[in-house]
């Protein structure tokens, strides 16, 4: 009895230390400190989860060097600056001929007015040379034509008036104003022989232009604005030319300046004769020697000088009574000058004298002048200083 007890309690007490056999064996229990095989696995599976990755700051040279390979946006924009300049650049072999060349150059400049009129001036000679001209609308188109090449400084209204004075066809008669009918078919076969008569001496005239055309299409050549760009851009030689141009002329300038005594007038009145000088102050040798800078560092262009004179300060009108006096003066100095100053002395002489002898010019002085004398006023002021 007390044997089957013992096995019972044995068998119980192993009951409760046998794992289940779904777990792994009682050795695997045993040996993972009571984990069983299953939870083990599990809790290496954890383990080896990566780490979820921490969010980095956005880093532009890192995006530049992963999606361009490259560490710096000014690289970028070089190579797009680089790829614009090579899209816009055409090369020679790209066009078909030279006059495709221009026509391209007159669309990049903006010259398409220009290109227009020529195109449209060379279809019209093409038309023409070619015309047939028994149609009188185009015998009349080519002797326009041929008025406004020689005339090209005539508008289209003065050439059509020009073309209406000779070959203007008159109104044709009616008959309601005809009481008598032989009247009238009279009238109308004269009328007919002048339309005629016209028309013939406009296809005379259309023949003798049309041969012109020839020639003419051959001269007409769209310019190349190349070519007019370049003349217009001094070379090296000429700039080289121009800056020893100015240095010479600022040498004379100097030399000039310095030596410039001012300005004598000589007045001459019969027995007196003398001279008036004026010299000019230093500041006003400096204004003149910096205008000449002015004007020598333009590469001579005149209108530097005087535009501050000769225009307007809104800058779109000239001063025309302030050229007028400049001109006066430049061309009219000396008669100027002289006028002036023998004016200005014998205008001082009389105040002179009227104040020291209180002499009247004006009125007869028997003590001073000869009231029946034939002297002038000049001579009278001489008399009546020396009777001082």
């Amino acid at each position: 009895m007390e044997n089957q007890e013992a096995a019972t309690t044995a068998t119980a007490q192993a009951e409760q230390v046998t794992p289940d056999t779904n777990t792994g064996s009682l050795v695997d229990f045993i040996l993972n400190d009571g984990q069983t095989q299953v939870e083990k696995q599990e809790a290496q599976q954890q383990e080896q989860k990566p780490a979820a990755e921490e969010t980095k700051p956005f880093d532009p040279k890192d995006w530049l060097k992963q999606e361009f390979d490259v560490d710096d946006v000014s690289v970028i924009k070089g190579e797009r600056e680089e790829l614009k300049t090579l899209r816009e650049k055409v090369k020679e072999q790209d066009f078909v001929n030279e006059d495709s060349k221009k026509v391209y150059d007159y669309l990049k400049g903006g010259k398409e007015d220009d290109l227009y009129n020529f195109l449209n001036q060379k279809k019209q000679v093409e038309k023409l040379s070619k015309a047939d001209l028994t149609d009188k609308s185009i015998a009349a188109e080519l002797v326009k034509f041929g008025i406004q090449r020689e005339n090209p400084s005539l508008t289209s209204d003065d050439v059509d008036f020009l073309f209406k004075q000779k070959y203007s066809i008159p109104k044709e008669p009616k008959e309601e104003d005809f009481v008598i009918d032989t009247d009238y078919e009279a009238a109308l076969g004269t009328w007919k022989e002048q339309v005629q008569n016209i028309e013939k001496g406009m296809v005379i005239e259309a023949k003798m232009q049309q041969p012109k055309l020839a020639q003419l299409q051959q001269e007409i050549v769209l310019p190349d604005i190349r070519k007019e760009q370049q003349s217009n851009v001094p070379s090296q030689e000429d700039l080289a030319a121009l800056q020893q141009m100015q240095q010479s002329f600022l040498q004379t300038v100097k030399t000039s300046v310095d030596g410039f005594k001012g300005f004598d007038v000589n007045v001459k009145d019969k027995d007196v004769d003398y001279v008036v000088s004026y010299a000019p102050s230093v500041e006003e040798k400096t204004l003149v020697s910096e205008k000449l800078n002015e004007f020598a560092q333009s590469g001579f262009d005149a209108n530097v000088v005087l535009a501050e004179r000769w225009v307007n300060k809104d800058g779109k009108s000239l001063n025309v009574e302030q050229m007028v006096k400049d001109l006066s003066l430049i061309y009219s100095n000396e008669k100027q000058s002289q006028k002036l100053v023998a004016d200005a002395a014998n205008k001082r002489l009389e105040l002179y004298l009227k104040e020291k002898k209180n002499i009247n010019l004006n009125e007869t002085n028997n003590s001073q002048f000869n009231p029946d004398g034939k002297k002038n006023q000049q001579e009278a002021l001489v008399d009546a200083l020396l009777a001082i």
